[in-house]
């Protein structure tokens, strides 16, 4: 069963079709409103003060060697309030595979009277590393994986645009423009490639009552390179009722990249999510979902947990905080 369970989450995680294998290359996680630098290297410095960020996913908790994601990342804006400086770090596991991701933010952003206007490029490396030793597999000497563990680096670019204002924003980011082979074995079943990934962002609040809003956020992700490596589209929603700028409580929605293989519409998932923002500038968060397919039994569904730290302390009991995004 162990064997099953090691190779069925190398299979999905990694490969979307027979003899190609790549890695969850961007963060999957719930709380992408918490965490947008993740995904757009314009929102550096979006608040204009030292921000700090630490999400962790475990996904799949029934499953042995499923996917684990960590993300950290700490950026600023400048006191000229223009510029905006960071940096990002991004690790995953899943079975025998780990992948490593740091990067280098920077972002230009444009007061104008109403809107902010920003602009960011991001810059670094990123190692893949895969030891099949880590593999039970029933036979010792399986000529389809290799004996040896295998890691490759690469460098990562990636850009992206953002809009702001009091109380919505939008965005558009290509986290990784470059497209290459980082692995290829024209004699083996395996090859990696790291393809390029765009995104597009938007979220509002809205007031009900001096003590309620509503909070919204999608983001819509698309994955496109060479055939047969190109992935269909995906979104994310994220809603919920924020009480006095402490507690956001509220559904989320994942959509996934159907295919006819086995698991079949397994990246569709919900779930519940709770945020407590307190007056000293901490965050923490936590929410867990479950997927819409055959795996939502055996998964045991995905936890995630988040937090945070802002270096200015703001008045939390105003109903529609400046550029609250």
């Amino acid at each position: 069963m162990r064997n099953a369970l090691a190779i069925s989450a190398l299979i999905l995680c990694f490969s979307a079709f027979p003899g190609i294998s790549y890695s969850q290359q961007r963060p999957q996680l719930t709380h992408h409103l918490f965490q947008q630098i993740a995904y757009n290297p314009a929102y550096a410095g979006a608040k204009g003060y030292l921000q700090s960020g630490l999400s962790f996913r475990s996904q799949w908790m029934g499953m042995e060697e499923a996917p684990r994601t960590a993300f950290f990342n700490v950026h600023s804006g400048l006191r000229n309030k223009r510029i905006g400086l960071g940096f990002h770090v991004q690790s995953d596991w899943a079975g025998p595979a780990r992948f490593t991701q740091i990067q280098a933010v920077y972002a230009y952003r444009i007061q104008l009277e109403k809107i902010r206007l920003s602009a960011g490029v991001q810059a670094g490396m990123e190692n893949y590393r895969v030891d099949w030793s880590e593999l039970e597999l029933e036979t010792p000497i399986d000529d389809a994986f290799p004996q040896m563990p295998a890691s490759w680096w690469s460098p990562v670019i990636g850009v992206g645009v953002l809009v702001q204002a009091p109380h919505w924003y939008a965005g558009l980011s290509c986290p990784s423009l470059l497209e290459q082979d980082l692995f290829y074995d024209s004699a083996g079943p395996f090859s990696t490639r790291r393809l390029r990934h765009a995104y597009a962002m938007a979220g509002g609040d809205w007031d009900l009552t001096d003590d309620w809003r509503i909070l919204g956020a999608a983001l819509f992700s698309a994955v496109w390179g060479k055939e047969p490596y190109a992935a269909p589209a995906s979104w994310d929603f994220y809603s919920g009722f924020f009480y006095r700028d402490l507690l956001l409580t509220g559904l989320s929605f994942q959509s996934g990249a159907p295919y006819n293989g086995p698991g079949k519409g397994l990246g569709q998932s919900g779930g519940l999510f709770t945020v407590l923002q307190l007056e000293n500038g901490l965050r923490i968060g936590l929410s867990y979902d479950i997927p819409f397919s055959q795996l939502s039994g055996p998964s045991g569904g995905s936890l995630e947990w988040t937090m945070g730290y802002e270096w200015k302390v703001r008045a939390r009991r105003i109903s529609t905080p400046r550029f609250f995004w």
